[in-house]
């Protein structure tokens, strides 16, 4: 086995540090197939934490260039986990509100880690999935009727390539 030392890049934005996360070449977990090369991407390496920061900038990046998100409108979604973490991220990184809707079962860090990065917190009681998104939809729906409320970020997505494109550039470089 043979080590290679990389220097650390320097980055002007932590948007640049999304993606390019190393693969792992697992010689043990192959060894029972002949031929076949296995690798695990380190996608936690990503700087929220998760392979969520590649969707959500991406999701975020298209809203700003078509206009559907801007300065004096909020991005507003309902999340339990990482991609809530992504949005506050993303948000304090370029410049834009993020209010997220979480279960009342969240756990205190993850409510911390998106309130460090300036998100406000809705909390809501925690009820079954298919009642809590109605809930979440009928406030959000509220919100927007108010005026300068952005679109649901699922909405930005208009297909896949907000959760592949990066992550093809990745493979493709580092498969050579």
């Amino acid at each position: 086995m043979s080590l290679r030392l990389t220097r650390s890049r320097r980055l002007s934005s932590v948007l640049e540090a999304v993606g390019n996360t190393p693969l792992i070449r697992l010689e043990k977990v192959a060894a029972s197939a002949p031929g076949v090369e296995v690798y695990v991407k380190l996608e936690f390496m990503n700087p929220g934490g998760s392979v969520k920061d590649r969707p959500a900038m991406r999701m975020m990046l298209d809203a700003i260039k078509d206009g559907r998100l801007t300065q004096d409108r909020i991005l507003i979604d309902s999340t339990s986990g990482n991609t809530g973490v992504a949005y506050s991220l993303m948000g304090a990184a370029l410049g834009y509100r993020v209010h997220l809707v979480m279960p009342s079962n969240v756990t205190k860090a993850r409510k911390d880690i998106t309130q460090a990065f300036g998100t406000h917190t809705l909390a809501l009681l925690y009820a079954p999935s298919r009642d809590s998104r109605r809930l979440h939809h009928r406030r959000w729906r509220g919100a927007a009727d108010r005026g300068g409320v952005s679109s649901l970020p699922a909405r930005f997505c208009r297909s896949l390539r907000c959760r592949t494109d990066t992550a093809h550039v990745c493979q493709l470089r580092h498969q050579g």
